[in-house]
């Protein structure tokens, strides 16, 4: 390959946000077989990373689940609902990568993958770039890269016992 011009500043290097880098094209490689993999372990309420579902099918099930049970009272039986509401807003950048691991692990992962999604989800650094000027490096103490398709998946197998896990409380 003959390059016309060798980029000797940040200045001339070629923004390439947009275009399809190694690790994207990985992801889309790879993410059939996850999801093939961990599709049995997951919770079925769960309607993220599934076409066609959002946040508002599960908070129409939800609606249809209490007017359900409200709607059994006798004259002899009374039931009610208590709803706890979690503010999950940092929830994603605040994973442990180990934990993501883990909860792959555990929700069905092959063992010949755990190698790469280590590898992807360990040693973060963030560097931000402003007005022309770059920040240092930095380490990210936890989470997962915004837009992957693996961070994603980790997030969805991360948060899959919620339910279970505060139900148990």
């Amino acid at each position: 390959m003959c390059f016309k011009k060798i980029s000797k500043t940040l200045k001339d290097l070629r923004k390439i946000s947009g275009a399809k880098n190694l690790s994207k094209i990985l992801e889309a490689l790879l993410t059939k077989h996850i999801i093939e993999d961990i599709k049995a372990h997951m919770d079925p309420a769960q309607d993220d990373n599934k076409k066609g579902l959002s946040i508002t099918h599960y908070l129409v099930n939800m609606l249809y689940e209490i007017l359900t049970i409200l709607n059994t009272n006798s004259s002899s039986e009374k039931n009610a609902v208590i709803a706890t509401l979690i503010d999950w807003s940092q929830a994603f950048d605040r994973q442990d990568s180990t934990q993501i691991i883990d909860s792959f692990v555990s929700n069905g992962l092959r063992p010949t993958l755990v190698p790469i999604l280590s590898s992807f989800f360990k040693d973060r650094e963030m560097t931000v770039k402003w007005h022309d000027r770059l920040s240092s490096n930095r380490k990210l103490p936890g989470g997962c890269p915004q837009g992957s398709i693996f961070g994603l998946i980790g997030y969805e197998v991360n948060s899959n016992d919620n339910q279970t896990t505060f139900l148990s409380i």
